[in-house]
């Protein structure tokens, strides 16, 4: 829940929402008050005309002093609504009404309008004097007026109240497709794969985001610069260090090849080891750079039955030495567009780990099929499999599982991300017995090329 509060606080969309409707509520309450202060203000004017109107029409003649006389127009049926004419004495101290209206103004009332309060009612009166000295007055609860301008500033508040949440639904949606360039953008950087560098387009995003698409581009050509001055290093590093290394393998050969003390041999036959260990990091820091140098590569409909079939007669002498049994699982002839060299060195790496770290008299399987629109290669060992948490570093150049007995650079998976990841596929790791975390899956995911698609490769 603390999560999705978060989630919403921090949205762009939200916040306008939220300040528009703040705004909206605001401007209704506003309108709605000067709504009912206008009505009441009109409903007072109104109020003290009709008072003066009916004070003026009253023929006083026909009245009695203290005597209340309730008219009630056939359009006024609420008794609150009734106006009491009176006619009162200033020189007499008591007013008195009769019993049925039960109403008694003051009589010292000064002439005009005024606002009372009559057993505990407010009353609006109007006093008009008489020639003969004495006053006539005309009053009406305020409760009318009151009612008049509630009804008023109701009649102005309401529909704007009812209309906020069509005009919220309305702003959402106006939002979201004011920015649903950028959502879509969003959506293209998340597909892209990490090597990508290209320039993002700013055309269909508003004005004021542009600025920040071109510091974006900006940084992703420098990042891309940079990324590409590591690759050439590495690749430059590693072959300048390839020419010194095999003139030393040479070397150590040719003294082989001489009468020389135990001590010496063994000396020589370590040192020749750790010159096969650095040959072969310097293979790998190529074939890491080449994979990871945006070259140029011919691709062609490769079979993936062939690339196991040629990987496994490569590893099958690394198999029987630790007595592992290698198979290969398949529903159906499957092809990918790709370059038979990558493909091999990505089968031969995924292979290779899985004979190393599975125990003598293990096995290994290796399984072809189809998912949907990819094609699916997996290698499965029942070896100590590894960690979740080092399913996603094992990718990392150089990363080598603590503990583990097996020598190698720690570059085999990089290389196999990076040409994967060069194939528009996905590469990941998951245990293949979930219940004691043993085992070990590595999948690959190609883009499946149909037969169908051989012609059109064809003629490009």
């Amino acid at each position: 829940m603390d999560g999705f509060k978060t989630k919403l606080s921090s949205s762009l969309q939200f916040r306008i929402a939220l300040a528009l409707t703040i705004v909206m509520v605001i401007a209704a309450m506003s309108i709605g008050a000067i709504g009912f202060y206008s009505a009441f203000h009109d409903a007072h004017e109104l109020q003290d005309d009709q008072l003066r109107d009916i004070a003026a029409m009253t023929d006083a003649e026909r009245l009695t002093v203290g005597q209340a006389n309730a008219l009630a127009p056939s359009e006024l049926e609420d008794p609150e609504s009734h106006f009491i004419v009176q006619l009162i004495d200033p020189n007499s101290s008591v007013a008195t009404s009769e019993p049925s209206t039960d109403i008694k103004f003051p009589n010292n009332l000064t002439n005009g309008t005024k606002t009372l309060l009559v057993q505990h009612k407010k009353w609006r009166v109007f006093v008009r004097p008489l020639p003969s000295g004495e006053k006539l007055v005309v009053g009406q609860r305020t409760e009318v007026r009151d009612e008049i301008a509630e009804h008023a500033g109701f009649r102005t508040l309401v529909p704007i109240l009812v209309l906020i949440p069509f005009l919220i639904v309305l702003i959402i949606a106006v939002l979201r497709w004011m920015l649903a360039p950028l959502t879509k953008l969003s959506a293209e950087l998340n597909a892209r794969h990490p090597e990508d560098m290209r320039e993002l387009h700013s055309h269909d995003l508003p004005t004021e985001l542009r600025p920040f698409i071109v510091s974006i581009n900006s940084m992703l050509s420098r990042l891309s610069l940079v990324l590409e001055q590591q690759r050439r290093f590495v690749a430059d590093a590693a072959h300048e260090l390839r020419s010194p290394l095999t003139a030393l393998s040479l070397q150590t050969q040719n003294l082989a090849t001489h009468a020389l003390p135990d001590a010496v041999q063994g000396q020589l036959h370590e040192f020749r080891r750790g010159l096969k260990r650095a040959n072969e990091l310097v293979e790998q820091l190529l074939a890491l750079a080449r994979a990871q140098l945006d070259l140029p590569t011919k691709l062609q409909p490769v079979s993936l039955q062939l690339v196991v079939k040629t990987v496994f007669e490569e590893m099958m002498p690394l198999a029987d030495s630790k007595k592992i049994e290698i198979g290969l699982e398949q529903n159906a002839e499957v092809y990918v567009e790709a370059s038979e060299v990558d493909l091999v060195t990505v089968l031969r790496n995924l292979v290779d780990n899985a004979i190393r770290y599975t125990n003598i008299e293990g096995r290994v399987d290796v399984m072809i099929k189809i998912d949907n629109a990819w094609a699916v290669i997996e290698v499965q060992d029942n070896g100590p499999g590894i960690s979740q948490e080092e399913q996603e570093r094992v990718f990392d150049p150089f990363y080598r599982i603590l503990g583990s007995k097996q020598t190698g650079s720690g570059l085999g998976l990089s290389i196999v991300k990076s040409i994967v990841t060069k194939l528009r596929g996905e590469v990941a790791m998951r245990c293949a017995n979930l219940s004691s975390a043993s085992g070990l899956v590595a999948q690959v995911k190609l883009p499946l090329l149909q037969r169908s698609d051989f012609a059109t490769m064809d003629k490009k």
